[in-house]
């Protein structure tokens, strides 16, 4: 069966990608910690993520080989590869984007408890670096101390409060729901013929959006975030073309 390869590469995607999305979604609970445990899901979370980039390649590049009336021959196989592609679309660009906006972030944002990013009302990160100390003021304090051994510095840093006149806030929460509505969406109406629909999900979600994109920080996550979505998307929909 010439489309048994094409199932097979986008199970092995549907399979890694909800492992991922299941990563992701456990790490963005508020009980998470910072611990080893987490680190090593983090971890499997990105190998997953381009296990299942690696088959959406190969099914992209089994589906150009093989002619389109070859997959059509078969009803009942043309409705299971379907079906796969957009679980694969809707499952998969979540971590996908995840992974784009690590790479690209370098983890710079501060994640909040619904899944958004915390940042100041004047638009700075919600932890801003202390000031450096001055070499008169560290040589005062040797002076002060003496021969006294300081006390060691603690491990961890005490998060800094914001500014006078600023307060903490949660932008762009809900993404992860957002992003399965939205490449649910676009791989629907790429496989129904009907692209256009694209620019009515890119009007909705950029008008939901416009009141939370004041600070740089949320602007760049938005536009990386979903340009990942959309992409992973549409290389999912053309598996079928």
């Amino acid at each position: 069966m010439v489309i048994t390869p094409l199932i097979v590469l986008l199970s092995v995607g549907v399979a890694a990608s909800s492992i991922a999305l299941i990563l992701d979604i456990r790490g963005q609970s508020p009980d998470t910690k910072a611990s080893r445990r987490t680190r090593s899901g983090r971890a499997v979370l990105y190998s997953t993520t381009i296990v299942a980039s690696c088959t959406l390649l190969g099914a992209l590049a089994f589906s150009g080989l093989t002619p389109s009336d070859e997959i059509d021959q078969t009803p009942l196989g043309r409705v299971t590869v379907t079906i796969l592609t957009l679980i694969l679309a809707t499952v998969g660009g979540g971590p996908f984007a995840v992974l784009a906006l690590r790479l690209a972030t370098r983890g710079a944002s501060r994640a909040g408890v619904h899944g958004g990013i915390l940042i100041t009302t004047n638009g700075q990160p919600s932890t801003p670096e202390p000031l450096p100390q001055s070499p008169a003021t560290a040589g005062l304090l040797r002076r002060l101390l003496g021969n006294r051994r300081a006390d060691p510095e603690p491990t961890e840093r005490a998060p800094t409060e914001p500014a006078v006149g600023a307060s903490t806030v949660e932008v762009l929460r809900g993404g992860t729901t957002i992003g399965v509505l939205e490449r649910l969406a676009i791989a629907g109406a790429i496989i129904a013929g009907f692209p256009e629909a694209i620019a009515v999900v890119i009007a909705i979600k950029g008008v939901g959006r416009f009141s939370e994109l004041a600070a740089s920080e949320a602007k760049e996550r938005f536009i990386i975030g979903t340009l990942a979505s959309f992409v992973w998307a549409c290389a999912c929909a053309l598996v079928l073309r």
